[in-house]
């Protein structure tokens, strides 16, 4: 049974408009999957109604996942009881092919259901087989996918009971396997757990903790969150980490769900990268206990709409390039101040490599083509030669050929539109797609040298990056598990800013040179306020003068390791996250 190329298109459209953060790891998995050659372990068969059901190949096993005489039937009866009881939120534990996340359409205007799917080519065949049109769009639809969906679904059961208040209910969404039965069970037991602990604590009062701080992240910074916490417990403060995805945020929406993310006692000030982590009613009430809230932004403002709510929750915004700072200023009724990035690196990594590479790298860069961020749409914008791209293209050239920054009031001025994207992305587009000129431009010096570039997959198309794809390396890398080791053991590590780096390190300036890797970067002026150049890092102000430098320090054993010494101490004195938030959290 084939399915349907149309559906399959019309499902990943909506994904990536109401869930995009999974939509973003499915095509990352389904990138990596046709780069190593694999082939997914299901097939789609057809049963006697006439609906397809869902078989797992697994070596001389096949593993029928939906009932074969009608694999909708089923689904359909768990629909039909569930309507005739009182609204809760319902767990359905993997879609299978997704005729039980479809089928519970009708009742999504009083019920919260949560989709848990642990194996990206299941949801991709469910995306294929069947139309998801009618549950996407709903905030009562919560989608959990992938290798942290598990996870995910725990923090979410056990931190949130007042999503539970009104029950909850267990379903598989197709025949479950032996090995996954225990998994479904123990949910259910956390989620008993949950109820009484939330019954017990709505009935105590709310207290703020002096001295006692939050900071929040979403779950993909998980680990980067317990860093930052430790670096605060360095500098003797009490900071607690806190996990919020924004699409929790939205689906949850219970009176409670605040206190019972920041946890007891209430924290006297929190620092969040986003003013999405919360709700407008959450961030409220938090400043009706009295709560400081910070925003620290890492990546330019105004990708998102900078308007009167942007500023009205919070009590201080810090930005990480002082030209945006500026920016925000003049549109700010509140404090807004610069503060750069920092590094969470404490020391390059040490031992072997992490997977089977040379020891020592003579020259690479770390770092995104920025076409993958959105979907596959912006690739072929640009191997189509779209007019908007062109414009973009020759804009950036021009300021290259003058050696030039790029202006970024003049690129968000460029008269180009984007049809196929929704209008708040311009920006964002803007930015990547200008991002990906000036990476092109300058890499294309390193290709007859041995650099190696680490990033996503766009970098292996010669149709997106031509002769540069003939020194990508083949990976992405764990920010914390593999970059260290490769600024490390990088003999020259390349800088290539984003665009919206107009004048401010990012914080791969930082992270290489707390590993004790030797840095040589496009030059910005803030390398010469915060750094000695040519004592502590190098720049280049071209293609040529990039070249020119990578031959040259190849050479340069010695003195690459002094540089490369007294950029690290640098670093480790005056740029760690522990200099960084006594500064946001001694503001009041």
């Amino acid at each position: 049974m084939k399915p349907d190329p149309s559906l399959a298109q019309r499902n990943l459209f909506l994904l990536h408009h109401f869930h995009n953060d999974v939509a973003k790891a499915l095509h990352e998995h389904m990138r990596e999957q046709r780069r190593r050659g694999e082939i997914p372990p299901y097939r789609v068969e057809p049963t006697p109604s006439g609906l397809p059901t869902l078989v797992k190949i697994n070596e001389s096993q096949r593993i029928v996942l939906h009932t074969r005489p009608s694999p909708l039937a089923p689904m359909q009866a768990i629909a039909q009881e569930l309507s005739r009881q009182p609204p809760g939120a319902t767990l359905i534990f993997s879609c299978g092919l997704g005729y039980l996340p479809c089928a519970l359409a009708p009742l999504l205007n009083r019920m919260k259901v949560i989709v848990l799917e642990t194996d990206y080519d299941i949801l991709l065949e469910a995306l294929r087989m069947n139309d998801w049109g009618a549950i996407m769009p709903s905030g009562n639809l919560l989608l959990l996918a992938g290798k942290n969906a598990m996870e995910e679904a725990n923090i979410l059961i056990s931190k949130h009971g007042s999503l539970l208040k009104n029950g909850i209910r267990f379903f598989p969404g197709r025949i479950l396997l032996d090995e996954e039965t225990p998994t479904f069970t123990s949910l259910q037991t956390i989620a008993r757990e949950s109820q009484e602990i939330f019954n017990y604590r709505i009935t105590s009062n709310l207290q703020v903790k002096k001295g006692s701080y939050a900071i929040v992240a979403g779950h993909a910074h998980k680990e980067l969150l317990s860093v930052l916490c430790e670096e605060a417990g360095h500098v003797n403060m009490d900071a607690r980490p806190v996990l919020r995805r924004p699409a929790v945020t939205q689906f949850v929406q219970t009176p409670e769900m605040w206190w019972e993310s920041l946890g007891r006692p209430l924290p006297a000030k929190l620092l969040t990268f986003t003013n999405k982590a919360f709700l407008p009613s959450e961030w409220d009430k938090m400043k009706a206990f009295g709560i400081r809230r910070f925003l620290w932004c890492y990546d330019d403002p105004f990708r998102a709409t900078v308007d009167d709510t942007f500023f009205h929750h919070l009590d201080r915004i810090y930005c990480f390039d002082p030209f945006l700072t500026k920016r925000l200023q003049k549109q700010s009724p509140i404090p807004v101040h610069f503060l750069p990035e920092a590094t969470a690196f404490s020391e390059g990594a040490v031992g072997p490599p992490p997977w089977d590479i040379p020891s020592t790298l003579p020259v690479t860069f770390v770092g995104s083509t920025g076409l993958q961020r959105q979907d596959d749409r912006l690739p072929r914008l640009v191997s189509s030669r779209d007019p908007s791209y062109l414009t973009i293209r020759q804009f950036v050239l021009d300021a290259l050929a003058k050696d030039e920054r790029i202006h970024y009031d003049e690129l968000m001025a460029l008269p180009v539109e984007f049809p196929n994207f929704h209008k708040s992305a311009r920006v964002v587009l803007l930015e990547d797609l200008a991002t990906f000129v000036v990476r092109l431009h300058f890499l294309a010096a390193l290709v007859n040298t041995p650099a190696k570039i680490f990033g996503d997959q766009a970098w292996l198309e010669p149709a997106l990056v031509g002769d540069i794809s003939r020194i990508y390396a083949g990976r992405n890398l764990d920010y914390l598990r593999q970059t260290p080791w490769v600024y490390q053991n990088s003999k020259i590590n390349i800088n290539i800013f984003n665009v919206q780096c107009v004048n401010a390190p990012t914080v791969r300036i930082f992270d290489v040179m707390a590993c004790g890797g030797f840095l040589l970067t496009e030059y910005r002026p803030f390398t010469e306020e915060l750094f000695r150049i040519g004592v502590e890092l190098d720049v280049f102000h071209s293609h040529e003068e990039l070249r020119e430098k990578v031959i040259y320090y190849l050479e340069q054993e010695e003195q690459r390791e002094r540089i490369a010494r007294a950029g690290q101490e640098r670093v480790m004195r005056e740029h760690r996250f522990r200099h960084r938030l006594p500064l946001i959290f001694a503001a009041e």
